[in-house]
């Protein structure tokens, strides 16, 4: 019984060494061949129609960009599969900011979209609701959080006010800001 030859070729090399040297019709004919999987890899983490069509938009500009250090030795659907869940993993950090609380859409905030306007008295109730939710930080995450928040200092004033290391104050900052988002996801309404 005779084996199968392995397909190891990736038949899109030769497409990306003409990409790098600039022919629009090699992209052009790459992002025909792996748009629809990208698409639809992309569809599946979002499931926004929309949402994913911008995202499969971003990973080919990203492509684009990055042509020159793609390594022959690399599968091109493989690189092309890292780039997107790259993308998507940004989409979904972007997207729990715009969630806060509730109150701001997941739709990415454009010039033709206008944040929600809160009357004074959800301003009042949300502003009272992020003071419960300060109150229960840790000591130091408070102090941390209060200073770069409230007295809009700089990564180097908190350290020098709290007397420890700047990069020390960037992990108390992202720190605080974890426990702050999960006292106000627990105690949303």
């Amino acid at each position: 019984m005779l084996a199968m030859p392995r397909m190891s070729a990736d038949l899109d090399a030769p497409l990306m060494r003409r990409i790098r040297r600039g022919s629009e019709a090699a992209f052009a004919e790459l992002v025909q061949r792996h748009g629809p999987r990208l698409f639809g890899l992309l569809l599946r983490f979002c499931r926004d129609r929309h949402e994913a069509e911008d995202l499969t938009q971003e990973v080919f500009v990203r492509v684009f960009r990055a042509c020159s250090r793609w390594k022959p030795s690399a599968k091109v659907a493989t690189w092309l599969d890292r780039i997107a869940k790259n993308v998507a993993r940004n989409a979904a950090r972007g997207r729990s900011r715009r969630a806060w609380l509730g109150y701001v859409s997941a739709v990415e905030e454009t010039e033709c979209f206008e944040p929600p306007v809160l009357t004074p008295l959800e301003q009042s109730e949300l502003a009272a609701y992020v003071r419960r939710a300060v109150a229960k930080l840790v000591v130091r995450h408070r102090e941390a959080l209060e200073l770069q928040h409230f007295q809009d200092r700089s990564c180097a004033d908190i350290a020098g006010a709290m007397n420890i290391s700047p990069k020390a104050t960037k992990c108390l900052l992202y720190r605080a800001r974890q426990e702050l988002r999960q006292l106000l996801v627990a105690e949303s309404p």
